[in-house]
């Protein structure tokens, strides 16, 4: 059984890891990591739509065109703003 705690656990073990990399170590980590990182947004992208209610940062507002990398919203307050599609979150 997983507790709450047990995700804080594996970050620390990881981060320990990573710490005892030499150069070519991280350098063969890097790729991975920023595939993972790819497979997230892609997985993320395939559920907005145009119109979703959604939040970035402080602000909140609504997609008006969805692109390869970046969402375009425009906020509650009328500006219109390019996100990276990680940092969206769907109210």
């Amino acid at each position: 059984m997983r507790t709450k705690h047990a995700p804080l656990r594996a970050l620390e073990e990881i981060t320990g890891l990573i710490t005892s990399l030499d150069s070519d170590g991280l350098n063969k980590l890097i790729p991975i990591i920023k595939s993972h990182r790819n497979t997230l947004a892609s997985m993320k992208k395939t559920q907005l739509s145009v119109g979703d209610r959604v939040s970035f940062g402080e602000h909140m507002g609504v997609i008006d065109k969805i692109n390869r990398t970046r969402v375009s919203c425009t906020t509650d307050s009328g500006v219109g703003y390019n996100v990276p599609i990680s940092m969206i979150e769907i109210l």
